[in-house]
């Protein structure tokens, strides 16, 4: 029975990949390299120095604390990659063999450390245990879908290529539709789910449309006033994802962004004074989710 139910699940991986195509042109590191496209050498320097400056001595990325964390190292890889800094990414790679070796993995970690692993060393090379528990973690019933975990769910099942799991987060989230306070991360996720299974995204793209503000960016939830660059750079990734017309907002989305800037890095919102990798990356997805 163990073997038939792996036989099961990779016939259905198979059938559902034809079905549920990923377009590489709309991955996430594509739109981080066409985000490159919309900054200056100048700019793009002081990116690179900033990068590098917020990775730790044992290889992992400074959280605002400056300790190594594995959420930021996330940030940290994604950027890196972009900027073609390999030595960075070579010293991630010992800090996650390390974490993987001494920590107790679970939630927003074990996300994190399965994307780092699969993009730094390969999907084969995941150890079976940490496969299982993320899987487990993610697609089991009865858990809520919480504000952000949607977004880093999605992007960790595409690492892991499996449809099935896939499948059953699309259920988990289609629960939560009844919910009219769908904060803008669990709107973009569910937006980009309906696009990868063919279903209709003109409901959906007019509920996350309804986040801007007249500043330019999206904020998290309805009942808050100001825009955040964690909403801002999903939101603009799920549009762009499902080829929305993004004219008439990008000259706003842009400002936004660029108001936020500061010596390499980005802030998270107007009254933070503070840098750092997470809202840098949101940051450069934006503005690739606007270069076209």
């Amino acid at each position: 029975m163990k073997y038939l139910g792996k036989y099961l699940t990779t016939t259905f991986n198979r059938f559902a990949a034809k079905m549920v195509p990923i377009d590489q042109s709309r991955s996430i590191e594509a739109v981080l390299k066409n985000g490159l496209q919309m900054i200056d050498a100048e700019t793009r320097e002081a990116l690179c120095s900033f990068v590098t400056a917020h990775q730790t001595a044992n290889g992992g990325f400074m959280d605002r604390a400056g300790n190594p964390d594995l959420y930021y190292s996330l940030f940290g890889v994604y950027l890196a990659e972009a900027l073609s800094l390999t030595e960075v990414l070579n010293n991630t790679k010992t800090y996650l063999l390390d974490f993987e070796k001494n920590k107790t993995l679970t939630g927003l970690h074990l996300n994190c450390a399965v994307v780092i692993h699969t993009k730094l060393l390969g999907r084969n090379t995941l150890p079976e245990d940490i496969h299982k528990k993320a899987l487990h973690e993610i697609t089991q019933e009865g858990e809520p879908v919480h504000y952000y975990s949607s977004f880093i769910h999605l992007l960790t099942l595409y690492h892991l290529n499996d449809y099935v799991a896939i499948y059953k987060l699309i259920k988990k989230i289609r629960l939560n539709k009844q919910d009219k306070a769908l904060p803008c991360t669990v709107t973009a996720a569910e937006l980009i789910l309906n696009s990868v299974t063919n279903n209709p995204v003109e409901p959906t793209t007019e509920r996350i449309l309804s986040f801007i503000r007249p500043d330019g960016g999206f904020a998290s939830i309805d009942k808050i006033a100001a825009p955040d660059l964690l909403a801002t750079g999903v939101a603009l990734y799920a549009l762009y994802y499902v080829k929305a017309d993004l004219r008439l907002i990008k000259p706003g989305c842009l400002s936004f962004i660029d108001s936020l800037y500061l010596d390499g890095g980005f802030r998270g919102f107007e009254f933070d004074f503070e840098t750092d990798i997470e809202f840098t990356f949101y940051a450069l997805l934006a503005l690739g989710s606007l270069a076209n």
